[in-house]
């Protein structure tokens, strides 16, 4: 389809989409051997795409959070972000997510939703760089990575926030979590793995 895929997301392994710049989506039902675009209503760049099921998914545009129940077949602007551009989103199920966003200057804020991204509420976390992922330990812990070596360790519901270090300050593009305490996360020149 010609533009650089920025984000996946898989619910099994047969059943996925792929997104990335001037609003591209991607849906493959056949663990990536065949692929059908779909289309947000966008041509900005994807920075943030989760599916939480088969129906469930969602894509942040520049500041827009577009949400679909129907597996991408059609897709509604459900809330936005004036100023700032989504940079990172992760749903732990239908209802409950949280979104960083970034205006390019002061560094990222988190947001939460209990209600599937309808409504979103501020998370006390103080974070100088941009967060450039988001992810879900099985527990709930949130996990964010991003620019100059940033990594947080979010719990209760993301009220209590702690940073790790990994040693380099390379730009975290991407966490994932292979259970409570195994974590990865990878930057231009390397993968990284906790155990702790």
């Amino acid at each position: 389809q010609g533009n650089n895929i920025l984000k996946l997301s898989f619910i099994n392994s047969n059943t996925g989409w792929a997104a990335g710049e001037k609003g591209a989506i991607l849906k493959t039902t056949s663990g990536g051997n065949t692929w059908t675009p779909q289309y947000a209503g966008t041509v900005s760049d994807i920075h943030a795409l989760q599916f939480s099921d088969s129906l469930h998914g969602w894509v942040g545009a520049e500041s827009d959070l577009f949400k679909t129940t129907n597996s991408g077949q059609s897709w509604t602007i459900i809330y936005r972000f004036p100023g700032y551009n989504i940079t990172a989103l992760a749903m732990r199920d239908n209802d409950t997510g949280v979104v960083a966003v970034s205006n390019g200057f002061t560094g990222s804020l988190l947001y939460k939703t209990i209600d599937g991204g309808t409504n979103w509420t501020q998370l006390p976390a103080s974070i100088s760089t941009d967060i450039l992922d988001l992810t879900y330990t099985p527990n709930g812990t949130i996990l964010a990575a991003g620019a100059v070596g940033t990594l947080l360790i979010g719990t209760s519901g993301g009220t209590n926030w702690a940073s790790a270090s990994a040693g380099t300050s390379d730009d975290f593009t991407d966490i994932s979590a292979a259970s409570n305490t195994t974590f990865y996360a990878c930057t231009m020149n390397g993968i990284y793995k906790s155990t702790n």
